[in-house]
């Protein structure tokens, strides 16, 4: 869930990996956090306003060795 009107980068964070599906709310600065990512590439659906939006450009954030630390993506 993204607040009402926010356009810009947002920026999820989380800690562990899983395979299950999980959501969130992000701020009006466009920051939030997963409970878990995703262990695998997945999609990932905006919901702002009612409307579902699929994003098709997200950066997946890791670390040197490979762990998944966050996702990033902008709405336009």
């Amino acid at each position: 869930m993204v607040p009402h009107g926010y356009r810009g980068t947002v920026l999820l964070s989380c800690q562990t990996e899983s395979e299950t599906n999980v959501s969130t709310s992000v701020d009006n600065l466009g920051s939030g956090s997963l409970p878990t990512c995703p262990t695998k590439r997945t999609h990932i659906y905006v919901v702002q306003d009612g409307r579902t939006t699929l994003i098709d450009d997200a950066q997946w954030n890791k670390t040197g060795d490979g762990h998944l630390t966050g996702i990033r993506f902008a709405i336009p």
